[in-house]
């Protein structure tokens, strides 16, 4: 319960953080965006049946728990 508490006071604080237009919009024609995600979802189990499989076929869904995030800069030219 603290952990999930934890996780998401820091995605909220961290998703307010970036909202702030003035942290985007530098100058009239050039963009700064920040961007993260991640995954948190572990497993999840399944059975390929009928009509797809004539036997039924057991198989595991799986992410690994990471996280991504990156910048990206973008420069407006009007018209292109």
């Amino acid at each position: 319960m603290r952990r999930r508490l934890a996780n998401t006071i820091i995605v909220l604080s961290f998703g307010l953080g970036l909202a702030n237009p003035a942290i985007a919009q530098v100058q009239d024609n050039f963009e700064l965006n920040v961007f993260g995600g991640g995954s948190w979802y572990s497993t999840k189990k399944y059975e390929v049946g009928f009509p797809q499989s004539a036997t039924p076929v057991s198989g595991q869904f799986r992410f690994d728990r990471a996280l991504r995030a990156g910048l990206r800069a973008t420069w407006y030219t009007r018209g292109h």
